[in-house]
């Protein structure tokens, strides 16, 4: 398919190819069918780049995938082997909601034919903190209730340190309490309607749940390792701390 909508919290993100790509794996949970709903709507066009195409700017910074540049409002990243050459580079502004993705085939060989790996090039955190919206390294699990529905539905998030035992938590409160997983690795937190929401993610570490599931969060656990069982109420200044670490 050359065209998709996916929807990322209360974001579409609507992806428009020059060739065929395909939806891989958990990626196909997203999809939306019906996207003339959505408020929040982010045009993506993935173009074929063309030769010597290079984009000039000043340097922000870059993760482990990625280098970003600017040049006034206008923003630009590339994957991490520099402009010159690049197997991807992209434009963008976050005032104009449109995002022009340039793949070199013969570069990145790997990328095609396939949305999941173009989206690991995009700057998308940039635009969920544009839109208010939050991802957790964390686990999650709906609290079933007989006498609330759905959408009215409590979830704890368990965030720590990889190897804490966020997932160990999780699959207990599925075992025991019957809870429903929503997130393994990443949760999202979003604002819908005035409400805080949360769902799963796309990339959901190595365990994947993909649920796209929107419930709203009863309590965020920082879990530690100790000797003793114990748990208590942090004060605001310490929870911001550790969940400051968890974010992604």
């Amino acid at each position: 398919m050359r065209k998709i909508s996916l929807r990322i919290g209360n974001i579409v993100f609507f992806l428009d190819s020059f060739k065929d790509l395909s939806v891989d794996g958990g990626l196909k949970s997203f999809i939306c069918e019906d996207d003339t709903f959505a408020e929040n709507r982010i045009h993506i066009r993935i173009l074929e780049m063309k030769e010597n195409m290079k984009f000039s700017g000043s340097f922000r910074g870059r993760d482990g995938l990625l280098e970003y540049y600017s040049d006034g409002e206008q923003l630009f990243c590339s994957d991490i082997s520099g402009k010159d050459g690049s197997a991807c580079l992209v434009s963008y502004s976050l005032n104009d909601r449109q995002i022009f993705v340039y793949l070199n085939e013969s570069v990145f060989p790997e990328a095609f034919p396939s949305f999941n790996k173009v989206l690991q090039m995009l700057p998308l955190r940039e635009y969920l903190t544009e839109y208010d919206t939050l991802l957790l390294h964390s686990s999650q699990v709906w609290i079933r209730q007989a006498d609330l529905n759905r959408s009215l539905g409590n979830s704890i998030i368990f965030t720590a340190d990889s190897g804490t035992g966020k997932t160990t938590q999780a699959k207990l409160w599925e075992k025991y309490e019957g809870a429903e997983l929503i997130s393994n690795d990443r949760t999202i937190f979003y604002q819908d309607k005035g409400n805080l929401c949360s769902s799963g993610f796309f990339v959901d570490g190595s365990e994947p749940v993909y649920n796209i599931q929107n419930v709203r969060p009863a309590a965020i656990v920082c879990l530690a390792q100790g000797p003793d069982n114990r748990i208590e109420r942090l004060k605001a200044s310490k929870a911001l701390s550790l969940l400051m670490r968890q974010t992604v």
